[in-house]
C-alpha cells in the first residue's frame, strides 16, 4: 500500500493505492461518498485486490483526513 497526497487547492487530499494481489485485472478508483472515510471499506479492498484489482481510494474535500490536514 502507497499513501499520497493529492493536491487540491491550497491543500492535499489523501489517498492510498492498494497494488492487486497476483495478475492484475484492472485499475479502480474508489470514494466513500458524502460521510465516509477510507477505513470504512478496508474489507472491500482485500476482497478486490484479492481478485486481480488494484485499488486506488481518496478522501473528498469534507472527510476526516482532510480536515485533520488543514486545521
Amino acid at each position: 500500500m502507497e499513501k499520497h497526497l493529492i493536491p487540491y487547492e491550497s491543500v492535499y487530499i489523501p489517498a492510498l493505492r492498494i497494488p492487486a494481489s497476483g495478475n492484475k485485472k484492472s485499475v479502480l478508483v474508489i470514494h466513500g461518498g458524502y460521510d465516509s472515510c477510507m477505513e470504512y471499506f478496508h474489507s472491500v479492498y482485500r476482497y478486490l485486490t484479492k481478485r486481480g484489482y488494484e485499488i486506488i481510494v481518496f478522501e473528498e474535500p469534507s472527510q476526516s483526513a482532510y480536515i485533520q490536514n488543514i486545521i
